[in-house]
């Protein structure tokens, strides 16, 4: 385990004396795990959100920074056990930031433990306010449980992060909650870390186990109760349970973990809740798939396998970070944007649509990405085009495969210099986008000529 900070003092388990706070928001959790050497591993996981602290912004408003000092004092009555203070810087590159109700500084001290009746005091200091929370918390000793105590995660992943360096156990990041409030907008699955001791020995190698998992809602009606046995390699087993969030309604939880192997002091009991989404939530359509074709429009890079690998926070999650994103990018509010792209899918939905929507035919992803044309021409390939040249030429002179077909010409001139034509093979409102000038970010792979005719003039499509 990586142990930011270590004392050495005894195993214990929280007794919460007391907690003050002067301005400062901030939530803090001590946890006992167990340690092979018979002694307990506590962390102390802290978080708070970036709207809860004073950032001072740099000279030219590129970016801002904010500080925590963290004094912590270990004592048993009068007597100091162990003393030290240290402090996090918290950067950020945008303004905007400082404000997030989402964006968190989290981390977490760790010290192990072997001996009872001392106590932990935290406080935690806002260095450009002053602001301060006093985290005060009595340590007993809890070496006769066969359990420990529970920790929730947002998530886990095995990929490297030095934001949340301290947050790892092994080589696997624990991404903790301390706050304990979940939001269904971003995450799908609760993982819970905790331990389990007292184990039944299978073979040479490994050993047995079996819990059970119990949740009751805040009318102490049960919702959920499972049961899971599995292998451990060593004495001490290490369980990460995970619990889907997406079925249950918001409230509060009410958790309890039993360890199966053995009959007393066998449950640890903690809570949870799933509370309304903080942040704004930003989409154009209500198909979380058809949003991402709409974001394919505006450059969004991953593949059509990644995203159908996420899951449907995950996907929740890559929306509202493109859009705030590219509102950022051309100098708009999330909240205008929105708007007016909305507005946008609301026309070719309704001017659009032949057998599919018209948000996803050619010309509404040209109307949604730049909005009405400045002047749209409109012909039938056999009647007078834009000039005489076409006016009573034949099918067969022209050498084009269609005839009496409508084809329409979008030009824009007021903010951009660039056309798009459109033909109408099947005569039913599904105009193909058949040829592109002056803009890139929009590939055409059909021949104009096989359409238009061999000998059309190109220039009047421009």
């Amino acid at each position: 385990m990586d142990i930011k900070k270590i004392c050495a003092l005894g195993l214990l388990v929280f007794v919460i004396l007391g907690l003050s706070a002067e301005g400062l928001n901030i939530s803090v959790e001590g946890l006992n795990f167990f340690d092979p050497s018979n002694r307990t591993i506590i962390d102390v996981n802290y978080s708070v959100k970036y709207k809860d602290l004073t950032f001072k912004s740099n000279d030219d408003n590129s970016g801002a920074i904010a500080g925590l000092r963290v004094e912590v004092k270990i004592y048993n009555n009068n007597k100091i056990l162990h003393q030290e203070t240290f402090a996090e810087q918290i950067i950020v590159t945008s303004l905007d930031d400082t404000k997030s109700s989402l964006l968190e500084h989290i981390d977490r001290y760790s010290f192990d433990y072997s001996s009872l009746g001392n106590t932990l005091e935290l406080k935690f200091v806002d260095i450009v306010s002053n602001n301060y929370y006093i985290f005060k918390e009595e340590l007993k000793l809890i070496n006769d449980k066969f359990i420990s105590d529970v920790e929730f995660n947002d998530y886990i992943s095995s990929e490297k992060n030095d934001k949340y360096k301290y947050m790892y156990r092994g080589n696997t990041l624990y991404k903790s909650n301390p706050s304990r409030v979940f939001y269904q907008e971003t995450i799908d699955t609760l993982y819970c870390y905790f331990q389990l001791k007292g184990l039944s020995k299978n073979s040479k190698i490994d050993w047995k186990y079996n819990y059970a998992v119990e949740i009751k809602d805040s009318f102490n009606q049960q919702v959920e109760y499972i049961q899971k046995s599995g292998l451990s390699n060593s004495e001490i087993a290490n369980i990460n349970h995970g619990i889907s969030l997406q079925s249950l309604p918001k409230g509060m939880y009410n958790i309890i973990f039993i360890s199966l192997d053995n009959l007393n002091n066998n449950r640890t009991y903690t809570d949870f809740s799933i509370s309304d989404y903080p942040g704004e939530t930003y989409g154009i359509l209500d198909n979380r798939e058809d949003e991402f074709q709409i974001m394919k429009y505006f450059g969004y890079n991953q593949t059509q396998t990644s995203w159908n690998n996420y899951t449907n926070a995950k996907k929740r999650q890559e929306i509202n970070k493109f859009w705030l994103r590219y509102a950022n990018t051309i100098n708009l509010t999330p909240d205008k944007l929105i708007s007016i792209l909305k507005e946008r899918v609301e026309y070719a939905d309704l001017k659009f649509s032949h057998h599919k929507a018209g948000w996803s035919s050619d010309r509404g992803k040209v109307y949604i990405l730049y909005g009405p044309p400045d002047d749209i021409e409109k012909f039938n390939i056999g009647e007078l085009d834009a000039t005489d040249k076409y006016d009573s030429d034949a099918l067969f002179e022209r050498k084009a495969v269609f005839n009496e077909r409508e084809y329409e010409i979008w030009r824009y001139t007021s903010k951009k210099l660039a056309s798009y034509t459109f033909f109408d093979i099947n005569m039913n409102n599904g105009h193909k986008l058949i040829y592109v000038y002056n803009d890139d970010n929009i590939p055409v792979s059909a021949d104009y000529k096989f359409y238009l005719g061999q000998s059309f003039d190109e220039n009047r499509l421009k």
